[in-house]
């Protein structure tokens, strides 16, 4: 049952993760088209939150209770 939890919790990480990497995506598409709605700082706050998303993700995978 444990280990169904963490592998929940994981996916749920694998989720956010990919979440944040598209809005970041789109944030820099933007840029490359010329239309600036978003700042530099909101970019790495998504792109940050990805990176952490998918390093939780990682780490509740590998976890083996």
């Amino acid at each position: 049952m444990v280990g169904i939890l963490i592998w929940l919790i994981g996916s749920c990480f694998l989720f956010f993760g990919l979440f944040c990497f598209f809005i970041a995506l789109l944030m820099f598409s933007s840029w490359r088209q010329g239309i600036e709605r978003a700042t530099f700082p909101k970019f790495l706050l998504w792109a940050g939150a990805g990176f952490g998303s998918e390093g939780l993700m990682y780490v509740f995978y590998s976890w083996k209770p």
